[in-house]
């Protein structure tokens, strides 16, 4: 029988992470121990990409995460919205894309994107 020594994983520096950073077992340029999990975090209004890191051999599996920005809510109780909704792109935006105003026929948006 044999074994093997690993090495630790180093937290990564995330963009958008948490206050305490990306792992809520360890802080930004700390360790996790081999064998073990990071479960990630953001900071508020945003979402991570994964919710654990595994850590294996000094390397995190996936090998990284990201911050995104979470979407944003079409305007709501806007009177004679069009039947498909306030923005022509959907409900739900991307974060810093547009949104096409619509109206019901006869109407006309004060502002034709926001």
């Amino acid at each position: 029988a044999t074994f093997t020594c690993e090495s630790p994983c180093v937290v990564p520096t995330v963009a958008n992470a948490a206050g305490g950073g990306v792992c809520k077992e360890a802080g930004e340029g700390e360790k996790i121990l081999p064998f073990t999990s990071c479960t990630t975090q953001c900071a508020a209004g945003y979402t991570q990409s994964v919710k654990y890191l595994s850590c294996r051999a000094g390397t995190f599996t996936p090998k990284s995460v990201e911050c995104n920005p979470d979407p944003c809510d079409a305007p709501a109780g806007v009177d004679f919205v069009s039947k498909e909704g306030s923005c022509k792109e959907g409900k739900s935006l991307t974060s810093g894309s547009s949104c096409t105003s619509q109206c019901l026929a006869g109407y006309t948006p004060s502002v034709a994107t926001l």
